[in-house]
């Protein structure tokens, strides 16, 4: 990897370190994106948005209850892009700040590479495997 790929690298490692930290809940499509983040010891309490029968407007609302901000982390392929926006608007609705800034973040770092949540466990395990440091 050239030194382009290296600070790639160390900023991914940096972010996913901040989602370690958080105490919000993360809202992610499906059971796969869900797995991915797990691999990678993200242990925030998450809810399904595409594979759940609900509503957004009623997953927005039960959010809502327990919470003042939500991390929105869908996929940033055209799909993904549609359903945030959604979300972000619903959770305003009732109250509740929608962070995607993890989402976007991760789009602008890897919209190249990969365009989901399902594949960053993956990408990031062979970064792994390529510098030890990380």
């Amino acid at each position: 990897m050239n030194q382009r790929d290296i600070e790639k690298a160390e900023r991914i490692e940096k972010l996913l370190k901040r989602l370690r930290n958080e105490n919000k809940i993360v809202l992610v499509e499906g059971k796969n994106d869900r797995k991915s983040l797990k691999k990678l010891n993200i242990n925030n309490e998450m809810v399904l948005v595409s594979e759940n029968a609900e509503p957004l407007s009623t997953i927005a609302e039960k959010i809502s209850r327990k919470h003042n901000e939500a991390i929105i982390l869908t996929d940033w392929d055209p799909h993904g892009d549609k359903l945030s926006q959604q979300l972000q608007q619903v959770l305003e609705r009732y109250g509740v700040t929608a962070n995607d800034v993890y989402r976007r973040r991760l789009k602008a770092m890897l919209l190249k590479e990969i365009n989901d949540v399902e594949s960053l466990h993956p990408f990031y395990k062979n970064l792994k495997q390529n510098y030890s440091w990380l």
